[in-house]
C-alpha cells in the first residue's frame, strides 16, 4: 500500500479512475487553440518582426486570452489562444478553426490578426 500516489498519466488516466470510478470528466466553456510559426514567416512581416525580439507575448481581450513565445531554440514560435465561448466549442473542428477564432477575435491588435493570418492552421483543445 502506498502513502502517495501521484498520476500524471492524463486526462483518461488510469489512476483517476481507479481511485474514482464513478467520477466523470467535464469539459469547460474554454477551447484553445494552438498554431506554430516558423521565425523567418515572423521576420518576413513588419508587423510581426518586433515579436521576434521578445520573449514572451500576451494579449487580453473579453472573453479570450492569447499567448506568444518562443520554442526550438527560438527557430519556432508557439502560439496558443483560448477562447470562453460555449458556442464556439460547438461549431469549431478543426477544419473551421483559423477562420471561426479570426472572427471571434476581430478588433483585436493588428498583432493577433496578423499572427492568425500568418497561421497555415489551427489545431483545437477542448479544456
Amino acid at each position: 500500500m502506498a502513502d502517495v500516489i501521484i498520476g500524471c498519466d492524463g486526462i483518461k488516466s488510469r489512476i483517476l479512475a481507479a481511485l474514482y470510478s464513478d467520477m466523470r470528466m467535464n469539459y469547460t466553456v474554454a477551447t484553445a487553440f494552438r498554431a506554430l510559426l516558423a521565425r523567418d514567416q515572423l521576420s518576413a512581416n513588419d508587423i510581426l518582426t518586433p515579436v521576434v525580439s521578445f520573449k514572451f507575448h500576451f494579449w487580453l481581450g473579453p472573453g479570450a486570452h492569447v499567448v506568444l513565445y518562443p520554442i526550438h531554440g527560438g527557430e519556432t514560435f508557439n502560439l496558443v489562444i483560448v477562447i470562453q465561448n460555449s458556442l464556439l466549442r460547438r461549431l469549431c473542428k478543426n477544419e473551421n478553426a483559423l477562420e471561426l477564432v479570426m472572427w471571434h477575435l476581430m478588433g483585436w491588435n493588428p498583432v493577433v490578426t496578423e499572427l492568425l493570418q500568418t497561421a497555415q492552421g489551427l489545431m483545437r483543445f477542448q479544456l
